[in-house]
């Protein structure tokens, strides 16, 4: 729901599908595995291309907590 991704504003509003309810209050930072990669099997699919494109380019958070929500 936050506006992180310069240029796209809240990436709900380009979900190609309903947002299941338990990932709408999740945190960035929760879209980040233990390596500090993003988990791209957990959301990738609920997004077009072209902002997963734009999203590889931005390093995911680190550790410290994060409260931007995904959706």
């Amino acid at each position: 729901m936050d506006n992180w991704l310069e240029g796209f504003g809240p990436l709900i509003n380009h979900a190609l599908q309903e947002i299941p309810v338990e990932m709408k209050n999740l945190s960035i930072a929760k879209m980040v595995n233990i390596n500090e990669q993003w988990r791209w099997e957990a959301f990738a699919h609920l997004l077009p291309m072209q902002v997963t494109v734009v999203m590889a380019s931005y390093l995911p958070p680190t550790s410290v907590v994060n409260d931007d929500k995904v959706f």
